[in-house]
């Protein structure tokens, strides 16, 4: 009777790990500030909203902890099934365990283990340009200014709020403010009549986010060929 009891015992404890495991392997987890999604990646003085849901689990059974002095985390916050919280990470040098637990057993459900990475300054860009130095017709083909962080998965939602386009050329100075991230006619049309080797400059460029500081970014500066 004592063996026949140990047996059961052994295989409910069995089918619990089981469960864990494939809790574990399930889960889902993203940055919402990301651009890749499902990557546990960080970014070290940035904005980090951290979602993760586990299937088969409710979202107000779950409780997060932080294996790594280097990561803290803010309260959790439910929507649904899935918890939200923010996280800083305070280096870039090593990985930083973020643990999923099943707050009735204290049981790890998975260890994440996130990487931190630095964000580079923030650039404004004209179309898909590239170059400093443009044909006519191309500079005429593109519709909008965009905010980048160049080379960066780090994707707060930043628009072109303002700027101001100049030239200078035929003994003209040209100085036209504009709202928006789209090029307006009335820049397009200077642009199309302005001789060849001509510079212009985007200058002024603001950029906006909901819920953020507004942002001055760098000048554009091309040379019109």
């Amino acid at each position: 009777m004592i063996r026949m009891k140990q047996i059961i015992l052994l295989a409910l404890l069995v089918l619990i790990c089981k469960e864990g495991y494939a809790k574990g392997d399930s889960l889902f987890v993203r940055n919402l500030y990301c651009s890749k999604a499902d990557t546990a990646l960080v970014f070290e003085d940035g904005t980090n909203v951290i979602e993760i849901y586990v299937p088969g689990m409710k979202g107000s059974d779950l409780k997060l902890k932080s294996m790594d002095k280097s990561l803290r985390i803010a309260d959790i916050k439910l929507k649904g099934d899935t918890i939200t919280t923010w996280a800083m990470p305070y280096t870039t040098s090593h990985k930083m365990r973020l643990a999923v637990m099943d707050k009735k057993t204290n049981r790890i459900i998975k260890n994440i283990d996130f990487t931190g990475a630095k964000i580079p300054e923030p650039i404004a860009r004209i179309g898909n340009l590239k170059d400093t130095a443009v044909d006519k017709r191309e500079l005429l083909n593109q519709t909008a200014i965009f905010f980048e962080y160049p080379n960066s998965l780090y994707s707060l939602p930043y628009r072109i709020a303002e700027y101001r386009f100049t030239a200078h050329y035929s003994g003209k100075d040209i100085s036209l403010p504009a709202t928006g991230v789209f090029i307006p006619v009335e820049i397009k049309k200077i642009i199309k009549e302005m001789p060849a080797n001509t510079k212009v400059t985007f200058t002024d460029i603001v950029a906006t986010c909901p819920e953020c500081n507004p942002r001055q970014l760098g000048d554009i500066k091309i040379l019109v060929r």
